[in-house]
């Protein structure tokens, strides 16, 4: 019964989270600012697009060995958790950048 409470806490919580990183990139996206603050942003946005092609690709090969080795039917990851994926990677490297480069 306790798993059943915990479950419906995390849940929302995590879908919580998943919102706020998604929202907090796109702003930080659109914030205008100096030529520092843009090659910060412009370092995150090109380190998650490569570990976006890293995990897209790895997910593509993935799929293709379940359905050409196992025969079995194969589903890429769901564009919500992709997309929650790509916001945290992207915070982390603005992150990274941020305290590297300051601002």
């Amino acid at each position: 019964m306790q798993t059943v409470s915990v479950v419906a806490c995390v849940i929302p919580a995590v879908l919580a989270i998943s919102i706020a990183l998604i929202v907090a990139m796109l702003v930080s996206l659109a914030k205008q600012g100096d030529e520092r603050r843009r090659a910060i942003l412009e370092k995150a946005c090109v380190s998650t697009f490569y570990i976006t092609l890293g995990i897209l690709t790895a997910d593509v090969l993935r799929c293709a060995a379940l359905v050409f080795i196992d025969g079995l039917n194969a589903e890429s990851i769901p564009s919500f958790a992709l997309l929650t994926l790509i916001a945290a990677v992207f915070a982390i490297a603005l992150a990274v950048f941020r305290r590297k480069y300051g601002d």
